[in-house]
């Protein structure tokens, strides 16, 4: 199955958990969509196969994202207090 290309262990270290931060930045780069450099997502498809609109996807992704930002005011569901460290209390 295609999905089980994304879980492989071989691949991503923890491939289950939720880290979208892993998609930031690998090797020290910018991570490679395209496929050219190696293979490990390809949302855009890959080779001869690959998405032709993928520039322009990749423009109209960065506008969409700065006119939500822009447009709207943005707050938290609830008061955040950013000076306190976050602590977890076990039951005893």
């Amino acid at each position: 199955m295609v999905a089980e290309i994304g879980w492989d262990p071989e691949v991503w270290e923890d491939p289950i958990a939720f880290e979208p931060e892993r998609f930031l930045e690998i090797g020290g780069g910018e991570f490679d969509f395209t496929g050219i450099k190696e293979i490990r997502m390809i949302p855009f498809g890959g080779g001869r196969r690959m998405c032709p609109g993928y520039t322009l996807d990749m423009l109209h992704l960065e506008y969409f994202m700065a006119n939500l930002v822009w447009n709207f005011k943005w707050e938290t569901a609830w008061e955040v207090d950013l000076w306190k460290k976050p602590e977890f209390q076990g039951q005893s």
